[in-house]
Order: C-alpha cells, then sequence, then structure tokens
C-alpha cells in the first residue's frame, strides 16, 4: 500500500474529527459521539492508539462523553490520552499541547466529579507543563490556569483562583485582543468565583459582559448563551433581584431541556435555582416540588455523595426547616454535612453554611420553624467555563 492510499483514511478521520468538534461546539452530542467513535477507529486502525491523531480523535469522544453525563467512559478515555502522550519521547509543540490538553480535560472531568484533592495535583501538572513546554504567555498556558481558577472556586481557594483567572484573562488580552470569546469564558468565571464567595455586587459586571458578548456572536438560543443568563441570572438572585433573574433562569431552562434533555447537569443546576427562587418569592409548594426534583436527578446523575447533590440536600433541608418539617430536615442536614466535611476543607462557605443550619435545626428541636417564604441559601454557583 502506498504512503497516499495509506494516508487518505486517515485524512478522512482528521475531517471526521473536525466535524466532530463543531458538533460539539453546536452541542449536538449524538452526532458528535458518532463522528467521533468512527474517528478514533479508524486512526487505532491505521495509525496505532498511541499516534496524536488517535489522541485528538480520543479527546473529542471524551468531551461528547462527558457532556452527555457519562462521566466513568468519559474519564477511561482520558486517561488512555494522557498515557499515550506520556509514552511519545518526541520533543514537537503539538506533542505538548496535547499531553496539556489532556491533563486539563482529565483534571476538569475530576472537578465536575467532586474529586478536588485528586483534580488538583492532574491540573498543577497541567499549568507546569504548558509554561515549560509551550511558554508561559502562550494561549494554552492562559486555559491550564483558567482549569486551575476553576477548581480553586470549587474548593473554596479563592485568592488563588481569582489570580489564575486573571492571569489567564490578561494572557488573552494580549494574544487576541479585548473582547474576544475567548475572554468572555474567563469572565464568566470571575462572575462564578465572586459568586461563590458570596460577593454578588462583584459578579455582576464581568457575568453580564460575558452573556452580552455570547448573546451577541451566537444569538439567544445557542446553549452557551443559555449557561450565561443561567450564570447572570445566579448573581441578580443574589442580590434579590428576583424579578430580573426569573425570565433568565427560565429561558436557560428551556433551552438547555431542549438540547439536553430533561436529564442533564445544566438542568439541575437551573432547578436548583428556581426552587431557592421560588422560596424567596413565597411558592413554597413550588419550591418544594423543584427541589425534590433537583435532588432525585442529582442523586441520579451524579451520586448521592458528590457536593452538588449535597448542597441540594442542605437547600432542601434549610426550606423544610422553614416549612416546619423539622424531623425530615434534620435528617437531610446531617447527611449534607457529612459529605461535605468529607470532600471540603473545614472552612469551605459550604461546610461552614451546613454546619450552621445543622447547629441550628438541634438546638431549636423541637421549636416552631420561620414563615414560609424565608429565603433559604443562596443559589447555586453556575457551572464553570472551560
Amino acid at each position: 500500500m502506498s504512503d497516499k492510499q495509506r494516508r487518505d483514511p486517515v485524512d478522512a478521520a482528521c475531517l471526521m474529527n473536525e466535524r466532530a468538534q463543531e458538533a460539539l461546539a453546536a452541542a449536538n452530542l449524538p452526532r458528535a459521539e458518532r463522528l467521533a467513535r468512527r474517528a478514533v477507529a479508524v486512526m487505532a486502525r491505521e495509525v496505532g492508539e498511541g499516534h496524536p491523531d488517535h489522541v485528538a480523535a480520543l479527546l473529542t469522544l471524551a468531551s461528547a462523553l462527558e457532556m452527555r453525563g457519562d462521566l466513568a467512559a468519559a474519564e477511561a478515555a482520558f486517561r488512555r490520552a494522557v498515557t499515550a502522550m506520556e509514552a511519545i519521547s518526541v520533543d514537537h509543540p503539538a506533542v505538548h499541547l496535547l499531553l496539556v490538553q489532556s491533563l486539563i480535560a482529565l483534571g476538569n472531568l475530576l472537578r465536575a466529579a467532586g474529586r478536588y484533592a485528586g483534580a488538583r495535583p492532574v491540573l498543577e501538572r497541567a499549568l507546569r507543563e504548558s509554561e515549560e513546554r509551550i511558554g508561559k504567555e502562550a494561549e494554552q498556558t492562559a486555559w491550564a490556569l483558567n482549569a486551575l481558577g476553576m477548581l480553586c472556586k470549587y474548593d473554596g481557594s479563592f485568592d488563588e483562583g481569582e489570580a489564575a483567572y486573571r492571569r489567564a484573562l490578561a494572557i488573552l488580552d494580549r494574544a487576541l485582543g479585548p473582547g474576544h470569546l475567548d475572554g468572555a469564558t474567563i469572565l464568566h468565571n470571575l462572575g462564578g468565583l465572586a459568586h461563590a464567595r458570596g460577593d454578588y455586587a462583584a459578579g455582576e459586571a464581568p457575568a453580564r459582559q460575558a452573556y452580552e458578548m455570547w448573546e451577541a456572536a451566537a444569538g439567544p438560543d445557542h446553549p452557551r448563551v443559555a449557561a450565561e443568563a443561567a450564570a447572570l441570572a445566579g448573581v441578580l438572585d443574589g442580590l434579590g433581584r428576583f424579578a430580573e433573574s426569573r425570565p433568565l433562569y427560565e429561558r436557560a431552562l428551556a433551552v438547555f431541556t431542549k438540547t439536553y434533555g430533561d436529564e442533564h447537569y445544566e438542568v439541575a443546576v437551573t432547578l436548583n435555582n428556581l426552587a431557592g427562587l421560588a422560596a424567596a418569592e413565597g411558592h413554597a409548594a413550588e419550591a418544594e416540588e423543584l427541589y425534590r426534583r433537583t435532588l432525585s436527578m442529582k442523586e441520579s446523575l451524579l451520586g448521592a455523595e458528590h457536593p452538588d447533590t449535597a448542597l441540594t440536600r442542605h437547600n432542601l433541608a434549610d426550606f423544610l426547616a422553614a416549612e416546619g418539617q423539622a424531623e425530615e430536615a434534620l435528617a437531610l442536614s446531617s447527611a449534607a454535612v457529612r459529605t461535605f466535611e468529607s470532600l471540603l476543607p473545614a472552612g469551605h462557605p459550604k461546610v461552614v453554611a451546613a454546619r450552621g443550619l445543622l447547629q441550628r435545626l438541634l438546638e431549636n428541636r423541637p421549636r416552631a420553624a420561620a414563615p414560609s417564604g424565608t429565603r433559604p441559601p443562596a443559589p447555586q454557583a453556575p457551572p464553570q467555563s472551560r
């Protein structure tokens, strides 16, 4: 077989991977997964599993699996990619880039799964590899910083996270110019970090800027624009501006449901926040139904011991306590505290809030609860952007 004949299937597989990435960007997950699987199979047959072209297709497939919610299969694919790139001893920019991308993808998945301690060394290595092998001012280094910033938001290392985000934004502004959509990703995450800190006023400007940039670029019905709308709504919710946050949440929920289906992480986060909003507005029946629906969905998608599941369990406990359902509230609160304490540092805001609620429930038992409409905990921070 000639080199040209051998190369043709590889070229076709590279094109399939490009099409899969386009489908992924458009949130067409079935098409993305189908094309990526074909590209992976062709590459494995034609150039071998350790080849960079095979790894590139494998990363696309793993990303589609992760977006679909199959975290176990996605993790296995990301680990295969890392192992393959580690085995290549060639000093070439494309090899270094794929290794860093594989590490970031694996670290992000571990963070999304609530395995923060496991994610940190992976993401710190990604940043180190990018700085040393690609360059401290390279765009890829900005994305390594962004990934580390995301982890810091979730594990409570807020100062470290903000420094990472701001350095990433400066790199991207120098490389691409202010106003580029890649910079909007960092702005989204700065808003999310401020939200996680409870500094909603500081989070509004970057969240709104990211939302407006993406809406102008992609139109109102794109799932990424929906994510930005939900992020801005979370900040406005924290500021008590419920009349502004509700239509943004509802719009985001409609797009997420249409794009991903009824059982998806983005849907669950938005339902959690709508539940808090309903409670704040005094709509107790709506709030309880939404909290219970969210909790069931998160237990199915993430598992009972995931920190995001514990967050909704805590929120439901706080709501039920305000509604006079003290015994169930106590059981839910105790479970939330156990999960948070097993996964997060002692001073993390979620740990502090959960312990505080549990202590109040224990001290006030069996005292009458607060009237309906008491504001539950702050809305869940929106998922960070990669």
